[in-house]
């Protein structure tokens, strides 16, 4: 965002699961975390969530983008029956922002896999 004039509506954010081992299996729920200027990850405050992310998905939400850097977290709940082992990773493809649907497609390095401890019977 720009670091001048007023707040802008976010109203969604589009990802893919590119990168994740099987995420019809492994994930059951996608949810985006909204710290605003903080860059630490906190779950006190949630943008919106998707059931079952598996390709492409939207996370619909509401929020004002301050002006300066704004962070989002995606955190994907894992399913009782995944698959230990495999990994989880994603791909920003677009934003609307304001009605508008502005495209930055993005990924950062990396990924995470999947340890037998995150899995509960």
């Amino acid at each position: 965002m720009s670091s001048a004039g007023g707040s802008i509506p976010l109203n969604a954010l589009t990802f893919k699961t590119s990168g994740s081992t099987n995420p019809a299996v492994d994930i059951t729920r996608a949810r985006v975390f909204y710290t605003g200027a903080n860059n630490y990850f906190d779950s006190t405050v949630i943008f919106g969530s998707s059931l079952s992310p598996n390709g492409t998905f939207t996370v619909n939400g509401t929020t004002y983008l301050a002006p300066g850097t704004n962070y989002f977290w995606l955190a994907y709940d894992i399913s009782a029956v995944a698959n230990i082992d495999d990994t989880l990773d994603a791909q920003l493809t677009s934003a609307d922002i304001d009605g508008n649907s502005t495209f930055k497609i993005g990924t950062t390095a990396g990924y995470r896999t999947i340890l037998g401890s995150y899995c509960f019977p």
